[in-house]
């Protein structure tokens, strides 16, 4: 149940408030149950509707009254600061852990005639390693010549799930 805020500010007003339960006709009343009723809309922009709309006319009669304090307008504004996810935890050892991906295919060839381009970033720096390939199926070739520029093989390589890096040469390959 809603309990209405005993504020002793009196323009703080709820939708439990008193004044709304026993249909106040005071200025602020009248307000709030407009700026309820309306989907929480600002106070000045309830005075220019209520000029230009029937059946509002209770409030294009009123005087301006003090800015209303809405909760739900307040928590409606409020931001909330996002959480971080984390999938998985960085690795700290450079060349232990590579992200990839695979882009193409490209209108315009290169000069060597490749299509399309494999990516590999490590985890740990952020490195990056560009590789252009004629073909898809050439990952495994590009795969080769980031091990042999790391001197070793990297041991965990992360992937979007794509054929030509989980197909069947690629697992033969990783095994």
């Amino acid at each position: 149940t809603y309990e209405p805020d005993k504020s002793p500010d009196p323009h703080r007003l709820h939708p439990g408030d008193d004044r709304m339960r026993n249909r106040d006709t005071s200025a602020e009343s009248i307000y709030w149950k407009w700026h309820d009723k309306s989907g929480h809309i600002h106070q000045r922009t309830l005075k220019s509707t209520s000029k230009h709309s029937t059946g509002m006319e209770e409030l294009s009669k009123q005087p301006k009254v003090p800015k209303l304090r809405c909760d739900t307008c307040a928590r409606a504004k409020s931001h909330s600061r996002n959480k971080i996810k984390h999938t998985s935890k960085r690795y700290q050892q450079v060349g232990y852990k590579f992200h990839t991906d695979m882009s193409g295919k490209i209108r315009t060839k290169s000069l060597q005639g490749a299509s399309y381009f494999v990516t590999f970033v490590d985890d740990a720096s952020g490195y990056k390693f560009v590789y252009l390939l004629r073909h898809k199926s050439d990952f495994i070739k590009a795969f080769d010549k980031l091990t042999i520029q790391l001197g070793r093989h990297p041991r965990v390589l992360r992937t979007d799930n794509t054929g030509e890096m989980c197909g069947s040469e690629a697992q033969q390959y990783y095994t």
